[in-house]
């Protein structure tokens, strides 16, 4: 990868696009991502139809990278 494959979030953390991705398409198709300890959980949107599998592989392959951005983006004080 590149420095160009990753994004700067702010607060000095910079995770890989691919990562942000998984999260964002995930965001935009209405469904919502939240944190349960160490564990990434993916509520389905309601009305939805279920969770496309890869974007379920996405988020696995990049779980570290998730968790991260999920805890950023919910943070107290996070901008919504």
């Amino acid at each position: 990868m590149s420095a160009s494959d990753f994004v700067h979030l702010g607060d000095g953390l910079i995770v890989p696009w691919p990562a942000m991705l998984a999260v964002l398409d995930l965001e935009r198709a209405g469904h919502r991502l939240h944190l349960d300890g160490q564990h990434v959980l993916v509520e389905r949107g309601p009305g939805l139809p279920p969770i496309d599998q890869s974007a379920i592989d996405a988020v696995r392959r990049w779980k570290g990278h998730v968790w991260l951005i999920v805890r950023r983006l919910t943070a107290p004080g996070a901008e919504s």
